[in-house]
């Protein structure tokens, strides 16, 4: 199971993985575009803006009430996401309805109509995803968490933005931003599930017919050492920590062995993190690790929640167990095994398949099947893993972001 490629006339790669015995079809187009290429401070949000802008109306669907029909009245799902670097708008539909997803892609890709008098209403309702993202300590801290690491990198920037610019954007600010991005040279499209890869190329021909346009180039830019302790306050009982270092890589061995290390002390209830703080010693509810992948620049995190007389005792802890277990070839096999299975639940659905790609596009330049993905986690060793860890991983280098009580002290 690996994707074929195949270009289309207006030049833009398309992926196919053909699930033969699949019920359906997933399709999506990635944009090469995110939070971080925003102009700041008074674009702060409007790549994510573009997720429910797209889904207002378009040439052919005058409402979001038409367009949303389309897709459901044939049990079809659609939806989009947006992160720091990419925005991912995608659908999955009955495979013989194939042909539907990818005309519903192209109205909302091409054809939106971005009307002026719904801009203001629907910043609101972002409004709204924003407040119930800062009423969820641990998602919120994971904002805080970048913004604190990267400071003034572009990487920092909250993807939702903030009340006062959604409030001011406009009609002409979707229009500009959508001239700037929105062209052949930043779309990739993306299929996975029970379809021909001819009759996939010629749909997506007939479909989408794009302007070229400027790809999107990021300069390259250094991070300022962060502080070592950052704590911002809010109503709450607990003291909610992200242990994080911003990871600079190039290999693609190096990611895929930070990955795998997270998933070793950091996976699951029979983690050492979790045995080691939740069980042994009862301080805290949750506790991971996880590592995002970046174009140029990545983040390693350990979040744990506890009270806020015991945060400095959890933290100890977390960094003995990083430091403990990177030899640990054990736990390898064991994160190994794990991956494997959750990439086989992953490859059994292809929306999540075309998801996963998407994001492997940006961050490596391909998609990866199941057999490449399998191949490179069995790959890696465990002098691979402790060579990252003692490479990027120094607890001294690590910043600890706390969303705390608003009674918390240092």
């Amino acid at each position: 199971m690996n994707f074929i490629k195949k270009i289309t006339k207006s030049g833009v790669p398309l992926y196919i993985l053909p699930m033969p015995s699949a019920n359906t079809v997933a399709s999506g187009v990635l944009v090469n575009v995110g939070s971080r290429d925003e102009k700041m401070p008074e674009e702060a949000g409007l790549a994510h803006g573009f997720e429910h802008m797209f889904c207002q109306g378009s040439k052919k669907f005058p409402n979001k009430k038409s367009l949303f029909e389309y897709i459901e009245e044939i049990g079809g799902v659609r939806n989009a996401f947006t992160w720091k670097e990419i925005t991912f708008f995608h659908n999955q539909v009955p495979f013989n309805e194939f042909e539907r997803g990818v005309d519903l892609l192209s109205e909302q890709i091409q054809y939106s109509l971005i009307q002026e008098e719904k801009v203001s209403k629907e910043m609101k309702v972002v409004m709204q995803e924003l407040k119930r993202r800062q009423d969820s300590p641990a998602i919120f801290l994971g904002d805080l968490t970048f913004e604190a690491v990267f400071g003034d990198h572009p990487i920092g920037h909250m993807t939702l933005g903030n009340e006062q610019t959604l409030l001011r954007f406009n009609r002409e600010s979707f229009i500009s931003f959508l001239n700037r991005y929105y062209n052949s040279s930043n779309y990739t499209f993306l299929v996975a599930g029970n379809v021909d890869p001819d009759l996939a190329l010629d749909t997506f021909n007939k479909y989408f017919v794009l302007k070229a346009g400027e790809k999107n180039i990021r300069p390259r830019l250094s991070i300022q050492p962060a502080k070592k302790t950052a704590v911002f306050y809010k109503g709450i009982n607990q003291a909610h920590i992200n242990l994080a270092i911003p990871i600079d890589v190039n290999s693609l061995k190096e990611k895929w062995s930070l990955n795998l290390f997270a998933m070793m002390i950091g996976y699951g209830s029979s983690s050492p993190l979790y045995i080691e703080i939740r069980d042994k010693r009862g301080l805290c509810y949750s506790v991971n690790a996880n590592y995002y992948w970046g174009t140029d620049y990545g983040l390693f995190k350990i979040y744990m929640a506890t009270d806020k007389e015991k945060y400095k005792e959890a933290i100890d802890l977390a960094f003995s167990v990083l430091t403990e277990n990177k030899n640990n070839a054990t736990l390898l096999e064991k994160a190994k095994k794990m991956e494997l299975g959750a990439l086989a639940r992953r490859f059994e659905n292809p929306i999540n398949i075309i998801s996963d790609a998407a994001e492997s596009v940006a961050f490596t330049g391909s998609p990866y099947g199941f057999q490449e993905v399998g191949k490179a986690i069995k790959d890696i060793t465990i002098q691979n893993i402790e060579k990252v860890v003692d490479k990027y991983l120094k607890p001294e280098q690590f910043t600890a972001v706390l969303l705390a009580p608003e009674d918390f002290k240092e």
